[in-house]
């Protein structure tokens, strides 16, 4: 998943309100912040961030905030694409409704995943896992730059909000003496604490209450 929250400004990538106005939202170096990619993979993308539009069914949500700039705009650059205010017999273009059963495609791929990788699984389950990420990078291809990031974070934040899951990633997880140390040329930690996914905290503090 992208970060978005650092950096440079997006009116420095490129980014600008209807306006004429600078945006000037943080973002990723070099890139427009999420609600100023371009094409139509960055106007659903910013629909599905916003929580505008569903990735599960790729239906608008009625619920949304619709106050901010950022919404009123991504709501304008919608009926642009047609997924918008379209009568009923227009319906949407081929390329458009491609695009969204391919949103669809890769949302119910990507939450297989995360089921599978979020707790302790067998050796064939580990084995789709692989298969499920390779059907990701085929579908990924076909969304453009932006959307598969989208994608994960619109999801991210209901699944874990849902009973019973736990996070789909592993992280960096420190001992308390930990100095957390990083190479400064690339961020990264260098201290070797362990990688581990929160049902693998889990079972070894199961453990540990076990020994003691």
């Amino acid at each position: 998943m992208s970060v978005i929250g650092y950096g440079t400004t997006c009116d420095r990538a490129g980014g600008v309100w209807r306006t004429g106005e600078p945006c000037r939202m943080d973002a990723i170096e070099g890139r427009r912040c999420r609600y100023h990619q371009p094409g139509v993979d960055g106007a659903l993308g910013a629909a599905i961030i916003g929580e505008m539009l569903d990735p599960v069914t790729t239906r608008m949500r009625r619920d949304y905030d619709g106050n901010s700039r950022a919404i009123r705009e991504t709501r304008e650059r919608l009926v642009e694409i047609g997924l918008l205010f379209r009568s009923a017999d227009q319906g949407y273009s081929p390329e458009l409704s491609t695009l969204l059963t391919t949103i669809r495609y890769y949302t119910h791929t990507l939450l297989t995943l995360w089921d599978i990788t979020s707790r302790p699984c067998p050796a064939a389950s580990l084995a789709l896992a692989e298969q499920l990420r390779q059907r990701l990078a085929e579908f990924a291809d076909d969304l453009g730059p932006f959307l598969p990031d989208a994608i994960a974070e619109g999801l991210y934040k209901p699944y874990l909000e849902t009973t019973g899951n736990l996070s789909p990633y592993p992280s960096q997880r420190h001992s308390d003496d930990c100095e957390q140390p990083y190479d400064e040329l690339t961020g990264q930690c260098t201290c070797g604490c362990p990688v581990l996914y929160d049902w693998e905290v889990a079972e070894r503090e199961a453990a540990d209450e076990v020994d003691g």
